[in-house]
């Protein structure tokens, strides 16, 4: 930098004169994330608004500004951080960092700050200015996030009898919940289904619950991913569907309340099982060895295990009124909560400039834990090209099968690439995208084909070629150009495994 200011100060007429004046901010750019990569801050900031100070109107002011904000945003100095993140977009509007900078601000305003009302505000403000950039993409995503309902239940196992069943609730918009927990026959449901797979579905609708409550989590706040617990009123061992449910939202998981565990080992002519007290640790005598379809094998002895004959299926151990079911749930058992969804879909996914797309959708609420489709709901559609222009913005509603319509225009002259749909539903946002392509007819068809599917090493490859044009008809004394490469290959062997034995037949042996 020395010797650059030297050469514009002593020579001003010097043929390098100009080159040496751009590479000052390029100089500047440099000492400052040299100070960012070794982590000095002080001087990091020091350094940026230095250069912007000497170079605004330098091409990459905006990417200074930025990493001044980051700079700042590192020092611990948030609100200062956004100031110089929003000027990016205030004074380079069109620059590609414009968009990052506004998307750091929504970001921290989302995370560190813990304001998600101002975070909601930029991220809408990021969408609407530059909706067609991955971070005005990003933006929307977020959106219907934070602005969606959203439920998840886990359940940690094992959960032993000594204390009621807690289960880990992740919630976001959902204030309150009705909690139901209906008892299930766990040896009766393993004897018919033969594991656990599908016990979360069982329809309780018809049934009285075991225990019925309204749950509201504490703290609660719009927009924030909440994590709360919830105690399940319920005693002793047994297996439970629990039902979490909202005006929209429905989680159901598995609850079992057992002292017992089990493992099962497996080999070609026995099966062993070891059951343990999980309250201690310690193995559990005298329990009883279930099959799935409610025979006794046996049970287990002082040391824990029963070993007997090779066994298929599910295998529970039982006693003192605790069962357990080996490839039962092992970790938290997750549900996710229904959210409203819109469904997009064109006739095809590649057009010519001058061939309206034909847009179709389906719209789903959630009412009781079901998706359900309703006659006249508003879906808000939005249509851009690959330059980010908007190309349709319209409101449609929703036909009797919660379906609708809509033809997009495309113009002869429109942009190529690919087109973004889209649709705003029940505070949520769903896209899709179209291609808009060129076409142009092959003016000619080359056929290239070998003599043989293979050759060995050091053989001669013989092929043919037949040129034809687009219309039909043969190309004669065309100008051909060859191009030979090379490329690795292998194969899967895993099928030759089966012939081994053929190689290690004794009578082969003898043969040889």
């Amino acid at each position: 930098a020395a010797s650059c200011r030297d050469l514009l100060a002593r020579w001003p007429n010097h043929a390098l004169w100009s080159e040496a004046r751009a590479l000052l901010p390029r100089v500047a750019m440099a000492r400052a994330e040299a100070e960012m990569r070794e982590k000095r801050w002080d001087g990091a900031v020091a350094a940026f608004r230095s250069g912007l100070e000497e170079f605004p109107a330098d091409g990459d002011a905006p990417l200074a500004r930025l990493r001044l904000g980051d700079a700042l945003k590192e020092k611990g100095d948030r609100v200062r951080a956004m100031e110089e993140w929003r000027l990016v977009p205030a004074k380079h509007p069109e620059d590609p960092r414009a968009a990052t900078a506004w998307k750091r601000v929504a970001d921290l305003l989302a995370g560190d700050a813990g304001d998600l009302p101002a975070a909601i505000r930029e991220y809408e403000g990021l969408a609407a200015r530059y909706g067609g950039t991955p971070e005005g993409q990003e933006a929307r995503r977020i959106l219907g996030e934070m602005k969606g309902k959203f439920l998840e239940a886990a359940l940690d196992s094992p959960l032993t009898t000594d204390r009621k069943p807690r289960v880990r609730l992740r919630l976001r918009n959902v204030e309150r919940l009705r909690m139901k927990a209906y008892r299930l026959d766990l040896a009766e449901f393993v004897r018919t289904k033969g594991s656990l797979q599908g016990a979360e579905a069982v329809v309780t609708d018809v049934v009285k619950p075991d225990a019925d409550w309204v749950w509201q989590p504490e703290s609660y706040e719009d927009f924030r991913l909440l994590e709360r617990t919830c105690e399940v009123p319920v005693k002793g061992p047994g297996a439970w569907i629990l039902r979490a449910q909202d005006e929209e939202l429905s989680a159901t998981i598995l609850v079992l309340s057992t002292d017992l565990g089990v493992v099962v080992k497996r080999s070609p002519g026995q099966t062993l099982v070891f059951v343990q007290d999980e309250r201690t640790g310690a193995p559990a005598p005298g329990a009883a060895v279930l099959l799935a379809d409610g025979t006794r094998a046996g049970a287990t002895g002082e040391d824990g295990v029963w070993i007997g004959p090779a066994l298929g299926g599910g295998i529970l151990a039982g006693k003192d009124g605790s069962l357990a079911f080996a490839g039962g749930p092992t970790g938290p058992s997750t549900s996710f909560g229904y959210s409203p969804k819109v469904y997009l879909f064109t006739d095809r996914p590649l057009y010519r400039p001058g061939q309206d797309a034909a847009l179709k959708g389906f719209a789903r609420r959630v009412e009781g834990g079901a998706y359900l489709c309703r006659e006249g709901e508003k879906v808000g559609l939005t249509v851009e090209d690959p330059r980010g222009t908007t190309v349709l913005a319209k409101e449609v509603r929703t036909d009797r099968f919660g379906g609708f319509e809509t033809a997009v225009p495309v113009t002869p002259g429109a942009p190529l690439g690919s087109w973004r749909v889209t649709a705003a539903y029940a505070d949520r946002t769903f896209a899709t995208t179209f291609e808009v392509r060129e076409f142009r007819k092959p003016e000619v068809e080359i056929d290239l084909r070998g003599d043989r599917p293979t050759w060995l090493a050091g053989e001669e490859v013989k092929a043919s070629v037949t040129v034809r044009y687009g219309a039909g008809g043969l190309v004669r004394n065309a100008p051909l150009r060859w191009r030979v490469g090379r490329q690795g290959f292998s194969f899967d062997g895993s099928d030759l495994a089966s012939f081994a034995s053929w190689f290690r037949d004794p009578a082969r042996e003898a043969e040889r």
